[in-house]
């Protein structure tokens, strides 16, 4: 009989032990660093914010300026999901770069937000000083690091694409050309301070961000953001009209994508404007569902935006 009382005991913490080990099982695992980078802090405004940083191997001979590219996760997502996604880290290293992701806000560090005025998260409901923190690690990169000052580039994904736009604006004179993935625009667009390259990718199926503008299709993004997107028609014109660009875009069309290019802008910018017919919320050329939760099935592998953001960020450097 002596035994009984014992069995029951060890099963309670048998099943007690079981049901600990499936919760941590199912619990978010904490964002991982993207492979081969450092983990790096930055305080702002009395807040540390995090960065992973990747330099070339060659970095410590110092005799050689490198360009820079910063990357913009999306929103609810982290910098290793944006690696994985967008391939940028192979690419980086083969064209010899200094890359940096920093890292957004949010309740749980697998789910992070940029405060892009409108959206998104956490971030922009506790009014985060996103653009305060990429301004200043721009400013410590190139006093710490051997940034070619001409080649700074800047490219986001959906909520770090909207991020990516207003840096555009206020950093127009500090950055070579900026990349734009399903990215979107607000009416309170600030007016650029400077020229700047602009090379814009965008799904023409996407329901998150929609091409026509508006409110989000999806009700996830529905509760976050109340005001309308801008379309992408506009947003077009916004950049041709505030880099003075003085030509009609020059069109081309290759299965389902389309490309609107001008480059007889100012300073010798280009605006570049890509829309992939039946792709929705996603990077061209990601595998499907590995970037975003709001990725919604339809996804194009027939063009790598990862390439050709690259090449056109190689071909526009930064006028004086």
């Amino acid at each position: 009989m002596s035994a009984l009382p014992y069995f029951f005991n060890s099963t309670r913490h048998i099943i007690v032990l079981i049901a600990l080990l499936a919760l941590l099982w199912a619990w978010p695992e904490a964002h991982a660093a993207p492979s081969g980078h450092q983990k790096m802090t930055i305080t702002i405004q009395g807040q540390e914010r995090t960065y992973y940083l990747y330099t070339p191997s060659s970095i410590k001979q110092g005799a050689f300026q490198y360009p820079l590219l910063i990357g913009l996760h999306g929103g609810g997502s982290t910098p290793d999901r944006l690696v994985q996604a967008a391939q940028l880290a192979t690419k980086v290293r083969d064209d010899n770069m200094i890359m940096v992701y920093p890292v957004g806000t949010g309740d749980h560090d697998t789910r992070l937000y940029w405060n892009a005025g409108a959206c998104c998260g956490n971030a922009q409901k506790n009014l985060s000083a996103d653009e305060d923190f990429i301004e200043a690690l721009l400013t410590e990169l190139m006093q710490t690091l051997p940034v070619d000052r001409r080649r700074i580039y800047l490219a986001g994904f959906s909520n770090g694409g909207m991020l990516a736009h207003r840096l555009a604006s206020r950093l127009g004179d500090r950055l070579a050309a900026v990349g734009i993935v399903a990215g979107a625009m607000f009416d309170d667009q600030p007016k650029p301070i400077a020229p700047v390259s602009i090379i814009i990718f965008h799904g023409l199926a996407d329901n998150v961000v929609p091409a026509k503008g508006g409110i989000s299709k999806k009700s996830t993004m529905k509760s976050q953001v109340s005001v309308p997107f801008k379309a992408l028609e506009d947003v077009h014109q916004f950049w041709l009209q505030e880099n003075k660009c003085l030509e009609s875009p020059t069109e081309t069309k290759k299965g389902n994508l389309t490309t609107l290019a001008s480059h007889h802008c100012a300073k010798n910018v280009s605006v570049v404007l890509n829309t992939v017919r039946n792709s929705g919320h996603n990077w061209p050329g990601a595998s499907q569902g590995i970037y975003s939760e709001l990725d919604d099935g339809s996804f194009y592998l027939g063009f790598s935006a990862t390439a050709a953001m690259l090449s056109f960020f190689n071909k526009h450097p930064r006028e004086d």
